[in-house]
């Protein structure tokens, strides 16, 4: 949503008139989960990490959420979150929100962190018998070495 952005009621238009089961944002702090706050009789099972540093995130869901986390898993200060979601037929899915901090040449130059945790993540959904959805912004571009090795490991 871009932290700084204050205009929650076009986004929360937007969810209102397509109806998504679930929403992720990102770059949300506590202002944003405020505003998002009011959808919860519609979306009553949240995973909420709002932030003041532009990693903050917040999911919003219809469906229940079971086991939701918020880890740490490189950066002290960049959360990812991780739950599973019922399906009808019994199964469920495994989701992963993502948003590793990006290479920036006046902060970090290398991407050695993002690098980190979308391959610590690709191991862990590497061999799992159930549906797995990894999403979110990976800060990457899909020819990338690091998202071609996201690919062989998962």
């Amino acid at each position: 949503v871009l932290m700084t952005n204050r205009r929650a009621g076009e986004l929360i238009d937007l969810i209102i008139e397509y109806r998504p089961d679930i929403f992720v944002t990102l770059e949300s702090d506590h202002w944003w989960q405020q505003q998002l706050d009011t959808l919860q009789t519609t979306y009553p099972y949240s995973v909420k990490c709002p932030l003041d540093n532009l990693y903050g995130m917040h999911v919003y869901s219809k469906l229940e959420l079971l086991e939701p986390q918020v880890e740490f898993l490189i950066e002290k200060d960049v959360p990812s979150m991780t739950c599973k979601i019922p399906l009808r037929d019994q199964d469920t899915v495994r989701m992963h929100f993502l948003h590793p901090a990006p290479p920036s040449p006046t902060e970090n130059e290398e991407s050695t962190e993002r690098d980190a945790e979308l391959v610590l993540i690709a191991r862990r959904v590497a061999g799992q018998d159930n549906p797995v959805i990894v999403t979110g912004d990976m800060n990457d571009v899909a020819w990338s070495a690091t998202t071609r090795l996201f690919r062989k490991v998962s």
